[in-house]
């Protein structure tokens, strides 16, 4: 779709730019399958793409090109589950059926528990546990964990904070309402505080043990926010061999609240590099019917060379769905990378691929009168 926006712009001798910019969606307009969001923001993210890759300088090189995409996508959500207890010393530990595979998942269900409850992070782990001992979780993918299990940890957390906060009334003879979580004491009215640890001691002598309580989450309706990204490609293309090296990726999200820069600049930059990877090396061509890439040696991924500068630009609001107000991220980065390399390929030399990988073999028989030109 962003490389037939580039055609379009083309037959009507507009800048690329320029034609989505008539077309954004605006406050109060549907998107094409009748959505009507808040919050749209696709404007202010196009616009600091823009600026923070340097759209509409001279091109530093003959056989430069920029290529520009657009991407929107919601924050998925669903039921999932979640555990937690309180041990005599005031420990937690936050049991999920989510595992986390890289991105950071575990660290951010700590810092919710953690902020839920007043509490330092290291007072908090997080453990993964199997449907033995949990309910049904929907596991890791589609870029949902802390908009589902996240929320079920969240939501686990405030209510075990209902049940100290009551001991805590208790003890400081005040309404439950009065009290207020301040450096990791319970605080009520006239300067009276008692410790987190005390009250956890007496909850668990009180409950005659560990404290264990699950919690199931189940979303009520669909938030109607989306969350978008625009991705700028730099590429230079040799017209000899056709081979395409990526020179710089910018890529600006509307992050909702960011609850934890470094993971979130961490799946930025993997995304990236995975869509680098979609979009000019990774094929499963078939043989005979069979797929001919057995192996890491035959099916190429991006390595160190393959790297190049990553710009990131970030709007952030408070206006996403997920605990405090965030937005999913896993897989916004990695969509628009190939629509924007081959918008790139197509301003350098003029050639027009519509398939993917794309590789030099490609480009190479393109400028020389193949099929794929247009």
């Amino acid at each position: 779709m962003e490389s037939q926006m580039d055609i379009i712009a083309a037959e009507l001798g507009l800048d690329p730019l320029e034609i989505r910019i008539r077309n954004l969606l605006e406050q109060g307009d549907a998107s094409p399958m009748g959505e009507r969001w808040q919050h749209i923001c696709v404007r202010e993210i196009l616009e600091r793409a823009v600026k923070a890759s340097g759209w509409g300088r001279k091109r530093p090189g003959k056989y430069r090109g920029r290529g520009l995409a657009l991407y929107e996508r919601g924050t998925p959500t669903g039921k999932a589950s979640a555990a937690i207890t309180l041990e005599t010393d005031g420990r937690i530990t936050v049991l999920s059926g989510t595992p986390d595979v890289g991105p950071g998942y575990y660290t951010v269900i700590q810092q919710i528990t953690s902020e839920t409850l007043g509490v330092s992070p290291e007072k908090v782990q997080v453990r993964f546990e199997d449907t033995d001992s949990l309910p049904y979780d929907p596991g890791t993918g589609g870029s949902k964990s802390t908009n589902t299990s996240g929320h079920a940890a969240y939501k686990a957390a405030r209510e075990l904070r209902e049940k100290l906060v009551t001991l805590a009334a208790r003890k400081l003879d005040c309404a439950a309402d009065e009290i207020r979580s301040v450096r990791g004491r319970f605080a009520g009215p006239k300067g009276k505080s008692v410790s987190f640890e005390e009250i956890a001691l007496q909850a668990v002598k009180e409950n005659g043990g560990p404290i264990f309580h699950l919690t199931m989450f189940e979303p009520r309706d669909e938030p109607p926010v989306t969350a978008f990204a625009a991705q700028v490609a730099e590429v230079e293309v040799d017209p000899e061999t056709g081979q395409v090296i990526v020179k710089r990726i910018t890529t600006a999200h509307d992050t909702g609240t960011v609850l934890n820069t470094l993971t979130l600049q961490g799946q930025i930059d993997g995304g990236v590099v995975t869509g680098l990877g979609y979009a000019l090396k990774e094929d499963n061509p078939m043989v005979d019917g069979r797929i001919a890439t057995l192996s890491m040696g035959d099916f190429k991924i991006p390595c160190i060379r393959d790297i190049p500068k990553l710009t990131t630009a970030i709007l952030e609001s408070p206006t996403g769905p997920v605990p405090f107000q965030g937005k999913s991220i896993g897989e916004m980065p990695n969509v628009p990378t190939s629509a924007a390399i081959a918008n790139g390929v197509a301003d350098a030399v003029g050639v027009r691929l519509f398939e993917l990988p794309i590789t030099a073999e490609k480009i190479y028989w393109s400028l020389r009168g193949g099929a794929s030109v247009c």
